[in-house]
């Protein structure tokens, strides 16, 4: 409001000058406001995933140990510290699997071919592995990462 009475003011009184720059403050201003909006926005949802993440993750974990207690004659799950995982497969297979939490992503590489499953909040706030577009559950991601070592 005080950019817009300074400017006011040195252009005198032309109306259609006062009515273009109010419309061109306005929009300045509109666009302050969505980025310090949009700002906020970022800051609420990495506080909401600093919390969420690392329970996510233990979530992955324990799906992917369960899945090799399930099926024991072809998975064999490696006891690893809390932000790694390691599973043998059939045929010398493996699935290194590590948490990184400053980036709230889990990094995988399995058969030679790395990759990443971003942990995200989906539009219910609820923290998700992102796949591409879709959000999946950390079950549903650690089954058809298993399912990798099979193929």
């Amino acid at each position: 409001m005080a950019l817009r009475s300074s400017l006011l003011s040195k252009l005198g009184g032309s109306g259609l000058k006062i009515n273009m720059l109010n419309r061109t403050v306005a929009q300045f201003e509109a666009n302050e406001k969505q980025k310090q909006d949009n700002a906020a926005s970022r800051l609420e949802e990495r506080r909401i995933l600093s919390e969420l993440g690392p329970l996510t993750w233990k979530r992955f974990r324990a799906a992917l140990e369960s899945g090799c207690m399930k099926y024991p004659k072809h998975f064999t799950f490696e006891v690893q510290p809390e932000t790694d995982a390691v599973i043998r497969g059939p045929k010398g297979k493996k699935l290194c699997v590590q948490y990184l939490p400053a980036a709230n992503v889990i990094s995988y590489e399995s058969k030679g071919a790395p990759g990443t499953l971003p942990i995200r909040l989906n539009d219910e706030d609820e923290a998700m592995i992102r796949d591409g577009n879709v959000f999946k559950s950390p079950e549903e991601s650690a089954e058809e990462l298993l399912e990798t070592l099979l193929a």
